[in-house]
């Protein structure tokens, strides 16, 4: 299974947006870009409200698709996000190691392998042929 995750590489460890500034406090540009986001994102649900009872603590959250990825990060936020050091990210992992949410999914990072690293411009792009292509409105 493809899953999507924006996150910031602080030293051996990544963490997303809500975690980053947390493990990245001298970090000034990094410090904006999460309040940035934070202030800017839709209300999305906790892993638990959004059926994720229990997961492991080393498992991450990410997304299943662009499109769901993009509902959680706007495209201005994730432009901040990316210029402060993020990365938007697409691993390869087992759904054995997946717990499915509604717009959200855990996985275990271990168990992930990185496919590649894409822009914003990159991930608005595929996601848009994904979705052209998902409705059969391809040539």
């Amino acid at each position: 299974m493809i899953v999507y995750r924006v996150e910031l590489k602080v030293k051996d460890k990544t963490y997303g947006p809500y975690l980053a500034a947390i493990y990245a406090p001298d970090d000034v540009k990094v410090r904006r870009a999460v309040n940035f986001f934070k202030n800017h994102a839709s209300m999305m649900p906790e892993p638990h409200e959004d059926g994720i009872g229990f997961f492991p603590h080393h498992y991450v959250c990410g997304c299943r698709s662009l499109a769901q990825l993009f509902d959680w990060v706007a495209m201005w936020s994730m432009r901040e996000l990316l210029d402060a050091g993020f990365t938007l990210s697409a691993y390869d992992v087992n759904v054995d190691y997946v717990i499915l949410g509604k717009t959200q999914l855990c996985f275990n990072p271990q168990k992930a392998t990185l496919i590649k690293h894409l822009t914003a411009v990159e991930g608005y792009q595929q996601m848009e042929f994904e979705e052209f292509e998902e409705f059969g409105e391809h040539a």
